[in-house]
């Protein structure tokens, strides 16, 4: 018997509480599951309180719409976190989530610009620059909206759409037709 938990502690392999597929080359196809990817250095990390703020400042856009300044929210607590530092350059992938903000993963292409191979280069065979230009081939460069521009203002940015005057009435109309026939069956029926 212990020779067989000895085997098992010896043989067994490793795991991790991150464990991320191997990184596929990037294609066309990958591209289309990213909401917004662009290149960037960090300008500032706020400090971790379950979530940190991570400040780009955008120097190449190649799919979605922003500003050349750019915060996202990122956990910073979990086991499978992510790390910014001030002056890193970052490709970043990143999908939208709740509410509209986008959201970048762990286990996404995210990859920071690294001196010598990284994982990345290692599992897809695509160095740093290689992906750059495969961006650019695949998607070219975008516009990087100017501070202020209000075109496709709040995008990614949480929206609480409210209906105009005459849709506010026949709402609250038909919300007090509600409460009115409510009103009347509980006392008919439970009095």
């Amino acid at each position: 018997m212990r020779l067989l938990i000895l085997s098992f502690l010896l043989l067994g392999s490793p795991t991790f509480a991150c464990d991320c597929p191997p990184i596929k080359k990037i294609d066309r196809e990958g591209c289309e599951q990213y909401d917004v990817i662009f290149r960037g250095t960090v300008d500032s990390v706020s400090t971790c309180k379950d979530k940190a703020t991570a400040y780009f400042h955008i120097l190449d856009l190649y799919k979605g719409q922003l500003t050349e300044h750019f915060k996202f929210q990122y956990e910073c607590e979990s086991s499978c976190q992510m790390s910014f530092s001030k002056g890193e350059e970052w490709i970043i992938y990143s999908v939208s989530a709740r509410e509209g903000k986008l959201q970048i993963e762990l286990c996404s292409h995210s990859r920071k610009l690294m001196t010598g191979d990284d994982y990345y280069a290692v599992t897809s065979g695509q160095s740093y620059a290689d992906e750059m230009a495969s961006l650019k081939r695949i998607l070219g460069n975008k516009r990087i909206r100017e501070e202020g521009d209000e075109t496709n203002q709040g995008q990614y940015d949480h929206q609480n759409i409210h209906p105009d005057g005459y849709t506010k009435l026949w709402l609250l109309g038909v919300s007090l037709v509600v409460l009115l026939i409510f009103y009347y069956l509980f006392n008919k029926y439970f009095r």
